[in-house]
């Protein structure tokens, strides 16, 4: 796990959150995932500002948004979904 603190200011707003960078995998029995993902938490400031982040960061970079947790995920490895 590598977790990066930024800030930022600009745009329409103050933002202050944390990055965290989760690389490895997820198992489940004898099934596993790679997990590669970017984490996003807001610690101060708007949270549409932090929103307006993550589409330039998936602008930018070509980064997809997930909907489930890793926990989610694991279960669903598990149930074979």
């Amino acid at each position: 796990l590598v977790q990066i603190r930024m800030a930022a200011v600009g745009g329409e707003g103050y933002l202050r959150c944390e990055a965290a960078v989760d690389t490895g995998s997820i198992v489940a029995g004898t099934k596993s995932e790679p997990i590669c993902e970017l984490e996003l938490e807001l610690l101060a400031g708007d949270d549409r500002t932090l929103m307006d982040l993550g589409a330039e960061l998936e602008a930018r970079y070509g980064l997809v948004p997930g909907k489930k947790s890793k926990f989610a995920r694991g279960k669903a490895l598990r149930n074979g979904k």
